[in-house]
């Protein structure tokens, strides 16, 4: 799938691309490629049950497998290009314009705080944006003892 395709999909039948989105998502990659289309028909049947006719079945367990074929790279590209937001922010990409999917350009200067905020604009279409950076604490480092002495780093 292109993303011309993924993009006519997501325009043309929001419903179809959302619950063969949700076939994909709930079966995996592994899950989709291994089950007949006659075994993910029954699923998605369940699924859309007093909701949709029959015909759109064969739709959704074919947007499910076209998301299968997909690289998640390029998976979550085509939904920020897109404009599809799940739960807030869940497909931001760092360094990737969410109304486009150009690359960004970074300002010279952050904004310092409890979260590091950094000023951008596209390259491709000229958007304008900040990303946050959130603190998270990872690991210590450079460990010593009070009389200066490295602490060998603990096994796992």
């Amino acid at each position: 799938m292109n993303y011309k395709e993924f993009n006519r999909l997501f325009i043309g039948d929001r419903v179809v691309f959302l619950l063969g989105m949700e076939l994909f998502l709930e079966n995996g990659r592994g899950g989709i490629m291994e089950h007949t289309e006659e075994e993910l028909g029954r699923i998605a049947g369940e699924k859309l049950a007093g909701f949709l006719m029959q015909n759109k079945v064969k739709a959704v367990v074919q947007a499910a497998q076209a998301f299968a074929q997909m690289k998640t790279a390029a998976l979550l590209s085509y939904a920020g290009k897109s404009g599809i937001r799940i739960g807030g922010n869940d497909l931001d990409i760092h360094g990737v314009c969410p109304v486009c999917g150009g690359p960004l350009i970074y300002e010279e200067t952050a904004t310092p705080g409890v979260d590091l905020v950094v000023g951008w604009t596209c390259q491709d279409c000229d958007a304008t944006g900040k990303e946050v950076y959130q603190r998270v604490f990872n690991c210590h480092v450079d460990v010593r003892l009070g009389d200066g002495r490295p602490v060998p780093p603990r096994e796992k």
